[in-house]
């Protein structure tokens, strides 16, 4: 931070001010302020060029024990920063916030368009990769959290993920690593690694037919009939599998499954929806698999 000072968000309301009035800048200004009450100065880096994809709000103050995440007043202060980007800077979807002592970097969090920006996730300062809260016990299921939360990230952004939310990620679970809504349907990310197995998974495919096996029995097991259905063919690089379940009483509901494997890594999406969000289940897999298949 370069020790800029002003009254808490005065350039901000004025610029809000001007586009009430219909004024609006031929270019971005410069976004800078303090907040008295916590003592912490902030500006949106890149001068009058902050606005992009990834907004980078650095903060700085005299001590580190003011950057707390629990802390409602600095919540209360992102949040209002956070507004006012979201007026001016149509295409941001991540928000990364960066907290200074004396020129070093003691903080960071990130808020982002795909939680619908309802979820403060911690970074490490020094690699601003997340971190684990509370700690995990050393069973690897922290790698698996932040494997899976840099999997959503970098696989749905931009406008073919526009209604996409995530409702669950970096969370104390076990169960799923991820998990996302979409104009109905569901969706889930599980990691494991193929030492997990015993051997028994050797491709995408077995692994796949393992898991829509696995689903069809559930079905069979509530009473419920099943087909299979034909699936795109994306090659060995991700196997596609889907099938429909019609339980008694119960919404027809469509099953679809998604493998790809990354070096030691099995990645499993396990997507669904009942009628009538089932052709949203279908979509949202096609898009999944097609950003799949396109990664190396």
């Amino acid at each position: 931070m370069a020790g800029k000072s002003d009254t808490v968000l005065r350039r901000l309301l004025w610029t809000a001010l001007l586009l009430a009035a219909g004024l609006i800048p031929a270019a971005a200004e410069p976004v800078y302020g303090r907040s008295s009450e916590l003592g912490i100065d902030f500006e949106l880096a890149g001068d009058s060029d902050w606005c992009d994809a990834t907004v980078v709000v650095q903060l700085g103050a005299a001590n580190a024990s003011v950057y707390q995440p629990e802390s409602v007043p600095l919540l209360q202060m992102i949040g209002r920063i956070r507004a006012v980007i979201h007026d001016h800077c149509a295409k941001v979807e991540r928000i990364l916030i960066v907290g200074f002592v004396k020129e070093q970097k003691v903080f960071a969090a990130e808020m982002t368009k795909l939680t619908r920006w309802r979820r403060f996730i911690s970074l490490d300062p020094k690699t601003e990769t997340p971190v684990c809260t509370p700690p995990s016990p050393d069973d690897g299921e922290c790698d698996k959290r932040i494997a899976a939360y840099a999997a959503v990230m970098d696989l749905m952004h931009g406008p073919a993920f526009a209604d996409v939310e995530l409702t669950s990620v970096m969370e104390d679970r076990t169960d799923l690593h991820a998990a996302w809504l979409e104009k109905g349907a569901f969706g889930v990310l599980k990691l494991s690694h193929r030492s997990e197995h015993d051997g028994r998974y050797t491709d995408n495919a077995a692994f796949a037919d393992d898991n829509i096996d696995g689903i069809v029995k559930t079905c069979m097991e509530e009473g419920g009939q099943t087909a299979r259905l034909p699936a795109p063919d994306y090659g060995g690089g991700v196997s596609f599998r889907s099938a429909l379940c019609r339980r008694p009483g119960k919404p027809l509901r469509f099953n679809l499954v998604l493998v790809k494997s990354v070096d030691d890594w099995f990645y499993l999406f396990i997507l669904w929806g009942e009628e009538p969000h089932m052709v949203a289940a279908n979509a949202l897999a096609l898009r999944l698999a097609g950003v799949l298949a396109a990664r190396r």
